[in-house]
């Protein structure tokens, strides 16, 4: 039995995903049940009206302009059951999500909530980005310290016989500076992006975009302007107190996002969000400090989730102004 919070998007006027910078106070996302939602970790439109929302303790909800909403999804150890949502994609009616506790990638119907498929596999466990193109599951690692191996594989296929197949992205790809110790970012889902048949997704400590063309194998990517300084005499520590200091000099991307003919990036650098804008090429066109987490972006608007600490509005979505040049 399912005894998770509901949770409903109320808004007035414009439709739900297309508002104006002078609408945006307007429409909260609400909690209609107990207990409340400790925090959305990941966010993704749905065509021009409905969303995914995925809440910190592994709620996953689907929100309908008309103000209905479904929960998708169980929460356990039980087939078709997840216990912590590493990554999730959209395919058609289906939400794939992964489940890297579990080593499992469930497949839910959108339209029914009921589990289409599900792929149970050990080896999952090290992944924490999911994509899917084609029929095929891509799966990106983004754990990885410093004494890792040169060669360790970071970017697999999932194979017909649920099998991870190695494609041609490595540790030693990365050229970059690795810590000793495995740092994480927070609670949030880590995100590929798709577009074209080919794979987006970032790798910590690179400052790159990474792409994969699942049509040709080809693995590039594009620099990212940042004020990351060299870190390389903290690549050997294992002092919780030095990492922590390295960590709070870097400037960290966390999530990217796929316009018409742009590239955004948003990034965390000591204590203050940035968004940059970049060409398809890697051309920076712009990069601006925003005032608050960018959580997704609709018809090339940046849209945030901002908590409002009250009861029952408690979240309220807002605009984010883009960077200017």
């Amino acid at each position: 039995m399912v005894t998770r919070s509901v949770l409903a998007l109320i808004f007035f006027g414009a439709s739900a995903f297309a508002a104006s910078a002078q609408d945006t106070s307007s429409r909260f996302l609400i909690d209609e049940g107990s207990p409340p939602m400790s925090a959305i970790i990941g966010y993704s439109v749905i065509g021009e009206n409905n969303a995914i929302a995925v809440d910190n303790d592994e709620g996953m909800f689907l929100i309908e302009s008309d103000h209905r909403t479904k929960k998708i999804g169980l929460s356990g150890a039980g087939p078709c059951a997840v216990r912590r949502i590493s990554s999730f994609t959209v395919v058609q009616d289906t939400l794939f999500v992964l489940d890297n506790r579990q080593g499992r990638i469930i497949g839910y119907s959108i339209s029914t909530g009921e589990c289409v498929s599900e792929v149970i596999n050990p080896e999952l466990a090290q992944t924490t980005s999911l994509g899917r193109v084609g029929g095929w599951f891509y799966l990106v690692v983004t754990k990885y310290t410093s004494s890792s191996a040169s060669d360790r594989v970071l970017l697999y296929r999932l194979g017909a016989d649920n099998t991870l197949e190695p494609l041609n992205l490595t540790v030693g790809d990365l050229e970059s500076d690795l810590l000793r110790m495995p740092v994480t970012f927070g609670r949030r889902t880590s995100q590929i992006r798709i577009i074209d048949d080919v794979l987006h997704f970032l790798l910590p400590f690179s400052h790159r975009v990474w792409r994969y063309n699942t049509e040709t194998g080809e693995v590039s990517s594009i620099m990212l302007t940042n004020d990351s300084p060299d870190i390389s005499s903290y690549a050997e520590s294992a002092d919780f107190d030095e990492i922590r200091e390295a960590m709070s000099q870097l400037e960290t991307e966390l999530d990217l996002f796929l316009l018409d003919d742009r590239i955004a990036v948003m990034s965390f650098y000591q204590s203050q969000w940035r968004l940059g804008l970049y060409t398809n090429d890697g051309e920076t066109i712009a990069k601006s400090e925003v005032s608050h987490h960018v959580h997704f972006e609709s018809g090339g608007r940046f849209y945030s989730l901002k908590e409002t600490g009250s009861e029952p509005n408690l979240y309220e979505i807002l605009t984010v102004d883009p960077p200017s040049k």
